[in-house]
């Protein structure tokens, strides 16, 4: 009886050896979790001032977007690779670059230039508004409403020639 309680002993020590060997084998499987995305921080300033632009639109590849806040700061959750970013404000000259998002994020940088709004009306010889007028001023260009009205916004600020021209009327210039 003596003998069956010993190998019962001896079966079961070698159990718990084989169960820690097993268990702790080099051969565990590790898994990785594989990142595919990253955070792009966006801080928006103006250029003129440095101060934070607050309610600035971020956009990610004509998509996905975000606001500033208070702080000009914006935060979007990108894949991983190149993106590229537009800001726009009112009130200030859209901006824009490319950046490559990594893994442990990516912080930019993103200065908008303030413009200036350029208000007016084209009317004829006698006064009437005139609809449909292509109004050019350097590289900013709109056409005229029912009421002639315009408004090109925003505009660098600077010295530029004002062009309106529509077919069927004399072009007029103003430097």
């Amino acid at each position: 009886m003596k003998s069956i309680k010993n190998i019962q002993q001896i079966v079961i020590l070698v159990l718990i050896v084989l169960s820690f060997v097993v268990g702790c084998g080099d051969d565990e499987e590790v898994i990785e979790e594989k990142v595919t995305n990253g955070i792009l921080t966006c801080f928006v300033t103006n250029a003129s001032t440095g101060k934070s632009v607050e309610g600035a639109l971020v956009t990610i590849d004509g998509g996905t977007s975000a606001t500033t806040d208070a702080t000009g700061k914006s935060t979007i959750e990108l894949s991983l690779g190149k993106h590229d970013i537009k800001v726009t404000a009112k009130g200030y000259i859209e901006a824009g670059q490319t950046v490559t998002i990594r893994p442990d994020g990516i912080k930019v940088n993103i200065m908008l230039t303030p413009g200036v709004r350029v208000k007016g009306v084209v009317t004829s010889n006698v006064g009437n508004p005139i609809a449909g007028v292509r109004v050019t001023l350097g590289n900013y260009s709109r056409f005229t409403d029912d009421l002639g009205q315009f408004t090109l916004s925003p505009v660098l600020p600077g010295t530029y020639r004002l062009i309106a021209e529509k077919p069927g009327y004399e072009k007029a210039t103003r430097d």
